[in-house]
């Protein structure tokens, strides 16, 4: 690749002459492959900078984002001052690590005169699982 595009999954693959579908295997079910392929490919693509499988074009494909939103009725600061929403807060991306899923902390704050959150907007989520 002599230009200044994005390394796409498709250059990786003629670079070291694979098919798309082994390059695939290596960053999403890298059981497919053999340890010394899959480490082959991680190593030479971390070379070229390909970073992995696009997120947006994944989402657009699978209409999953693999981000979930996490509703503080609180600021984050209080949140994480409070032992057992600190615990949560902070085991929750180790826990979704090994599912590519991240989080995305909204704070959505009480309407004045009333305990209850507004509605979120749909807008606001519709790009979050």
């Amino acid at each position: 690749m002599t230009d200044q595009r994005r390394m796409t999954l498709k250059d990786l693959a003629q670079e070291l002459n694979v098919s798309t579908a082994t390059i695939s295997n290596a960053f999403n079910r890298p059981d497919q492959l053999s340890p010394a392929l899959r480490e082959r490919i991680l190593k030479e693509a971390k070379r070229l900078g390909y970073s992995g499988p696009d997120a947006k074009a994944r989402s657009l494909r699978t209409g999953r984002s693999r981000i979930i939103a996490v509703i503080l009725a609180e600021s984050l600061t209080y949140s994480l001052n409070d032992a057992v929403a600190s615990e949560f807060l902070s085991g929750l991306p180790k826990f979704l690590m090994p599912t590519a899923t991240r989080c995305c902390y909204c704070r959505v704050a009480a309407m004045p005169h009333s305990r209850r959150a507004p509605p979120i907007s749909p807008m606001a989520l519709s790009f979050m699982d």
